[in-house]
């Protein structure tokens, strides 16, 4: 009743609490508990994607794309250019490089994301960009190797967010960085 009542200190402030019915799990009422704060920064964060997404100001052009795309299938002879599941990765590989500044690609393990990621590494670099590669964890990031990233620039979120604050990273408008 004090915490409905006074809320909770978040971020050194109080904030009230948001109580929210969730959709029931294997028959059985499911409630969540979030701040007004919460929810603000959370809607901030869809603010600055949905921004993002669409400024397309710094796009690969399609040309080299499509270039990275046939040099990758003839460095791959053994992917059928012709078959249904490279078509989709390729296409996926065109929205990401022609897409805004902010592009999300979802797939499960073993779906081709490193795959269809490749084309758009070689694109970035043949257009002279620096080519981050970040996993939530250095197994993760370091796989990004399968997709051309450079081993030195590829590093966990942690590392790469404390070098990029300490300036041993130099981010710009062309740098690519791939999580």
């Amino acid at each position: 009743r004090l915490y409905r009542e006074h809320g909770v200190r978040q971020d050194g402030q109080m904030v009230p609490i948001i109580f929210g019915k969730d959709v029931p799990l294997r028959g059985k009422e499911r409630w969540s508990v979030t701040t007004e704060l919460h929810t603000a920064e959370e809607q901030h964060v869809i603010d600055l994607a949905r921004a993002l997404s669409a400024d397309t100001s710094q796009s690969l052009s399609p040309a080299s794309v499509e270039r990275a795309q046939r040099a990758f299938l003839t460095a791959h002879p053994k992917i059928d250019p012709n078959d249904a599941h490279w078509q989709q990765q390729a296409e996926v590989s065109r929205r990401l490089a022609a897409g805004g500044r902010l592009g999300i690609a979802v797939g499960v393990a073993g779906a081709g994301k490193s795959t269809l990621i490749s084309p758009v590494v070689a694109a970035a670099k043949a257009e002279e960009r620096q080519v981050f590669g970040i996993g939530r964890g250095w197994k993760q990031a370091t796989s990004l190797r399968e997709a051309g990233v450079d081993p030195e620039s590829i590093a966990a979120v942690a590392a790469f967010l404390k070098r990029a604050q300490e300036g041993r990273i130099k981010l710009d408008d062309r740098s690519v960085v791939i999580l």
